[in-house]
C-alpha cells in the first residue's frame, strides 16, 4: 500500500490528528535547534506548539492561521538549520 493509498483510507478526523502529531514532532525539533538565547524564537515555536495541540479539528479560520505560523517557523528552520 502507498502512502498516499494509507492517508486517502483516512477520514478528516484521523487525518487531522496524524498530521497534528507529525508537525507537533518537527516544531519540537526545531526547538531543540535553536540557540537558547533565542527566546523570542522558541516562545513562538511553543505558542504555535499549544495552538496546533488546543484544536481539535481544522477550520478555515484556524487553518490560515497554522498555515502563518507555520511559515514563520519554516524561516527560523532555514536560519537556524544550518549552524
Amino acid at each position: 500500500m502507498s502512502l498516499n493509498g494509507f492517508f486517502d483510507t483516512l477520514d478528516s478526523d484521523a487525518h487531522f490528528d496524524v498530521w497534528k502529531t507529525t508537525i507537533t514532532s518537527k516544531l519540537l525539533r526545531l526547538r531543540e535547534i535553536i540557540p537558547i538565547d533565542k527566546k523570542i524564537e522558541l516562545k513562538y515555536i511553543g505558542e504555535t506548539i499549544n495552538y496546533i495541540s488546543n484544536y481539535q479539528y481544522l477550520d478555515i479560520g484556524k487553518k490560515e492561521n497554522i498555515s502563518n505560523m507555520l511559515n514563520n517557523c519554516n524561516d527560523y528552520y532555514r536560519k537556524f538549520g544550518n549552524q
